[in-house]
């Protein structure tokens, strides 16, 4: 009778041990897959949201920043008539001329009209 105890105690021991296994493997398998998968997701989202980010900052940068300078080149330093002062320093030496220095200067101070539709179709 003893023998049956013991060997009873043992089975019962095994089963308890399987089944904590089993208990444990089967809770702990679905969380990683839904941490796996999860966290791929999380880091494609991130990169979207990044990748979306910085073409916005791009196209910022090339609206704001990039037309103000091509338009201070076209306003300032095209070929029309009324930026002959400013192009005349490009095309000839008034280093010792202070009439054309001051005149740069002076048509550099002055506040410039922005540009309108007219001045658009010149340049």
């Amino acid at each position: 009778m003893f023998n049956i105890r013991a060997r009873m105690s043992t089975i019962y021991s095994r089963i308890l041990l399987f089944n904590i296994l089993l208990v444990i493997i089967l809770s702990l398998v679905p969380q990683l897959i839904y941490i796996h998968y999860f966290s791929n997701a999380y880091n494609q989202e991130i990169n979207r949201q990044s990748t979306q980010d910085v073409s916005k900052l791009k196209y910022a940068v090339d609206e704001t920043i990039l037309d103000r300078v091509i338009r201070l080149v076209n306003i300032y330093f095209s070929d029309i008539p009324s930026n002959e002062v400013l192009a005349y320093p490009l095309t000839h030496d008034i280093s010792g001329n202070g009439f054309k220095i001051a005149e740069v200067s002076n048509f550099l101070t002055e506040p410039k009209q922005p540009m309108t539709a007219k001045a658009l179709t010149v340049i």
